[in-house]
């Protein structure tokens, strides 16, 4: 009786997406898709492999392990995680090319890293696990677009803009309607909503 009255979760601790608490390296910033920027360097998933370049200069790939389509590219400190387009598979690699790991075989979408923790959509569950695939636990149903940043999930569910906490509760209605995209930026928002014939760009604070 008394473990099972033990079993209330401690809440996950909040981090500023703009900063890494070990200052190991610059803040990185994701784009919805397979481009990440991080100071002068940038990695961009293609169907071969991670192109890198740097002051605008290629300096090649990295070729992980049976690489089909590489999407959903985050970078964690000195590691590459993404989707492999061919199974959904939930990948890492280090930004050397080693370290090369597999860590979900398939169906995973919407891969976002913050704070050690990994969080995605896979199976119709929204899931949050450790960096090494340790830890793996169900928050709650799919949440289809999920963006992680700092301790909220903000998503679109028709054609409005949400969040909710990492415990997916107490949600925000942010945005009502019109909502085509959304793209989170340090501490902004950017979204693009339908006016009549023509779309919107805005801004969102």
């Amino acid at each position: 009786a008394d473990e099972a009255e033990n079993t209330e979760e401690e809440p996950l601790p909040e981090l500023d997406p703009r900063q890494d608490q070990r200052g190991q390296q610059p803040a990185a910033m994701m784009f919805k898709g397979n481009m990440v920027l991080a100071g002068d360097i940038l990695y961009r998933g293609t169907s071969v492999g991670i192109e890198v370049w740097q002051d605008g200069v290629n300096q090649g790939y990295l070729y992980p392990e049976a690489v089909h389509d590489i999407q959903r590219l985050n970078l964690y400190r000195d590691t590459l995680y993404y989707i492999d387009g061919g199974q959904g598979a939930l990948c890492r690699l280090q930004t050397d090319g080693t370290g090369f790991a597999m860590l979900e075989q398939r169906g995973v979408s919407d891969l976002n890293v913050v704070n050690d923790i990994l969080y995605y959509n896979c199976a119709g569950q929204f899931y949050q696990m450790r960096l090494d695939g340790s830890e793996k636990k169900a928050i709650c149903t799919s949440i289809e677009g999920a963006v992680v940043a700092g301790s909220w999930i903000y998503y679109k569910n028709n054609d409005a803009l949400y969040r909710k906490d990492l415990r997916a509760e107490n949600e925000t209605l942010l945005w009502e309607r019109g909502l085509l995209d959304f793209q989170l930026a340090e501490d902004q928002i950017y979204y693009t909503v339908k006016e009549q014939e023509n779309d919107a760009h805005c801004r969102f604070y």
